[in-house]
């Protein structure tokens, strides 16, 4: 029997597609912020490599957005040396709940995106990886690499593989599946619309209907004449 999956806190109901977060996002976008659901933006930690001697057994990979109150996002990218299968855990997908400036405003105020590296079983500390120019990230520019793991002492343990991307909530969620309410179907259509905000200028122009003129009528001997009448009103 197949199980329905919650409403997560960073998104709606409905049938999604293949590529699917595996991860429950900790926190919307900004942070704290309440407004209309724009777009996604999807986080993927999908591999650590690591270049030392030792390194640790197992890992997980920390979050925290700027502004956030939570622990965090946890991740379990592949570990290239582990032979064994194990759980991974790789995307999640923040819901950005405000506009192209006003967010752009907010990556360029955090200016760094901090992954941490931690143990699985106790969290202690491990290294940390730091991802600049995220005021840069558009629907047209992702950001994709392999970033250094670097330990509390500056030594660089290994490289982790991220990637950020913006996404419309489309992609995401299935608009024509009947089994989304009318609600969910309308924040579609508005966060495709938001969305386009991010690619497209608008050059949209509203024209407003004038009002109606009234016509004055004058009555003379129980009939009814409009001031426009060709007939004439001064008696014979």
């Amino acid at each position: 029997m197949k199980q329905r999956k919650g409403q997560g806190p960073g998104g709606g109901r409905g049938r999604k597609k293949g590529g699917l977060s595996d991860i429950p996002p900790s926190t919307s976008l900004p942070p704290l912020v309440e407004g209309q659901l724009r777009c996604f933006l999807k986080l993927t930690v999908s591999k650590v490599m690591w270049k030392i001697a030792k390194p640790p057994s197992c890992v997980l990979v920390r979050v925290r957005w700027w502004g956030e109150t939570s622990d965090g996002t946890l991740f379990c990218p592949t570990d290239t040396l582990q032979t064994e299968p194990k759980a991974v855990r790789t995307t999640t997908r923040y819901a950005v709940r405000c506009g192209p400036k006003q967010f752009t405003s907010y990556l360029t105020d955090m200016a760094v995106l901090v992954l941490e590296v931690i143990t699985k079983l106790d969290h202690l500390p491990i290294g940390r990886v730091q991802i600049n120019g995220l005021a840069k990230l558009s629907p047209t520019h992702h950001i994709n690499g392999f970033f250094n793991i670097v330990s509390p002492t500056s030594k660089k343990l290994g490289e982790l593989q991220v990637s950020l991307a913006l996404e419309p909530l489309s992609e995401t969620y299935d608009s024509y599946n009947p089994l989304l309410t009318t609600d969910m179907t309308e924040s579609a259509l508005l966060s495709e619309e938001g969305f386009r905000e991010y690619t497209e200028p608008s050059n949209t122009q509203f024209l407003v209907p004038s009002r109606p003129r009234r016509i004055s009528t004058t009555k003379i001997n129980g009939k009814e004449l409009t001031a426009n009448s060709s007939r004439s009103t001064t008696p014979r």
